[in-house]
């Protein structure tokens, strides 16, 4: 989508900054380039040039800040969509590099895309920033002229859980005869038990009661009866209790570090690799070499195997996990799920 002026921003005696959409494919180039240089090789969650193609011509935003020379020296990148029937932009990315900070062309890049989606009926802009960081909270929150809600200047729901002002109210004003707070974790409904206490309730008639515990009320009074066996069911999709703590586990593992899977081909008889290892990676890294040094360690593994007379190949897929769960431990400090595939021929 064309913006309709670009804005030139001083940055040094006699330079200036052209901040205008992507247009070209050298200029997509050179934004998947500026973002390796400002976040780094490890980088993963890098805007592809392909993605900065078409966001444009659905709404969204991809601008850069140019040099005299037809450098990019910054870019801000973002998505337009629904929300609740309005149009809605998310701020994804931008960066600066670092000669050129401090110069005001940050805030540029921010006005260019608010003045933009502006344009196409946008009413509302998402961003997040990382707040420990002092800069980035002036420059989001000060500078662009956030609005924050929060508890002090406006009726907002900032906590899961009463104040103990509202619960004292509470009570005085119903006066209950017994008390079984339910919310929160056992500190919070043992303070809010004290509370009921000091309002006047018989502390024998305020139960703290855990999941499954039988609480009967009976001439008035509330008292713990009994206890029945409960878990917890998990809701996944249209399936209901099929999801236990072991799958929610392994997808904990995927979600953090990925998964790697090695494909190996052995002889029946003797163990013996009849193929280099097939090693592939998915959510694990952007960089295509990036198992490529842990090839050999594998074939060590099964020559070591072999050597040892090892034809069983579930011991076999065990030895390859150990080797590339440890050096990929000692290289990345991570934990992937890793999938050994051991196939007899």
């Amino acid at each position: 989508m064309e913006a309709r002026r670009s804005v030139p921003v001083a940055v040094s005696p006699g330079a200036a900054i052209d901040v205008r959409p992507l247009r070209t494919q050298d200029d997509f180039i050179r934004c998947v380039e500026l973002q390796h240089d400002v976040w780094g090789a490890t980088f993963t969650e890098r805007v592809s040039v392909g993605i900065l193609k078409v966001v444009q011509r659905i709404g969204g935003i991809a601008a850069g800040a140019f040099e005299e020379d037809g450098r990019l020296g910054g870019f801000v990148f973002g998505l337009t969509g629904v929300e609740e029937g309005r149009l809605v932009h998310w701020s994804d990315m931008l960066a600066v590099r670092e000669h050129l900070r401090d110069h005001g062309i940050g805030r540029r890049l921010k006005e260019f895309q608010r003045d933009t989606v502006r344009e196409i009926g946008v009413s509302r802009i998402y961003w997040t920033f990382d707040p420990l960081v002092s800069r980035n909270a002036h420059f989001n929150l000060i500078r662009l002229g956030a609005h924050v809600v929060h508890q002090g200047n406006a009726k907002v729901h900032v906590s899961g859980h009463a104040a103990a002002g509202e619960l004292l109210f509470l009570y005085n004003a119903v006066r209950p005869s017994n008390v079984m707070p339910v919310h929160g974790e056992w500190k919070h409904l043992r303070a809010n038990a004290e509370l009921a206490i000091r309002t006047g309730v018989a502390a024998e008639q305020v139960i703290i009661a855990e999941d499954g515990v039988v609480v009967d009320l009976i001439d008035g009074k509330a008292a713990i009866s009994g206890r029945v066996e409960v878990g917890h069911v998990y809701v996944d999709g249209l399936s209901v209790g099929d999801v236990g703590e072991s799958t929610l586990s392994d997808r904990l593992v995927l979600g953090e570090g990925g998964f790697i899977s090695i494909t190996v081909a052995v002889e029946t008889a003797t163990g013996r690799a009849v193929a280099p290892p097939t090693i592939s990676g998915r959510g694990f890294s952007d960089d295509p070499k990036a198992l490529d040094q842990v090839v050999p360690l594998v074939e060590m593994e099964l020559s070591r195997t072999e050597s040892e007379g090892i034809t069983d190949t579930h011991r076999i897929a065990q030895s390859v996990r150990r080797v590339v769960g440890r050096w990929v431990a000692e290289t990345y400090r991570r934990r992937p799920m890793i999938i050994p595939t051991v196939i007899p021929v």
